[in-house]
């Protein structure tokens, strides 16, 4: 179960680095950075506090996607 926590990070992640640059190039850049930041920091509070491991793997998912915005900005 480990392995699919931080595995869904990855998936998440490479699912949002296809969208990120034709969206960057239509809104900006600084509106996707502070979006990735708030995603990584809602998906850390809610790793923090998930009830049981189906949370914490949405979370890993929403985790994802910021560091994959992050990542490709």
């Amino acid at each position: 179960m480990e392995g699919l926590i931080v595995a869904m990070s990855l998936v998440g992640a490479t699912f949002i680095t296809t969208f990120s640059l034709p969206v960057s190039d239509f809104l900006g850049q600084r509106p996707l950075l502070i979006a990735s930041s708030v995603l990584y920091f809602l998906s850390g509070l809610v790793m923090l506090w998930s009830p049981n491991v189906y949370v914490l793997l949405a979370a890993s998912l929403l985790d994802g996607f910021g560091i994959g915005l992050a990542a490709t900005l």
